[in-house]
């Protein structure tokens, strides 16, 4: 159902830093239908940014494959849990 619990996880996203970079990934994670809680964005040395993202999974399942649709992006150098 819609109302199913749904737990918060946190993820560290590391990318190359790219112009629209943080649009493209809230983007494709919206498209997928995962519901962002929050999201903190900021530059890092080496032409790199970093992005922690609160989100929405109902299951670990569903953690897997958030992670498995970000890290598909070229700009993407790695994606954690924290």
């Amino acid at each position: 159902p819609e109302y199913s619990f749904r737990h918060p996880v946190t993820i560290r996203v590391i990318t190359h830093d790219r112009p629209g970079i943080l649009s493209r990934i809230t983007n494709n994670m919206h498209g997928h239908g995962i519901n962002i809680k929050s999201a903190i964005a900021r530059s890092l040395p080496d032409m790199k940014g970093s992005f922690l993202f609160e989100i929405e999974v109902k299951d670990y399942s569903e953690y897997l494959k958030v992670v498995s649709i970000i890290e598909a992006m070229e700009e993407i150098i790695s994606v954690n849990r924290t």
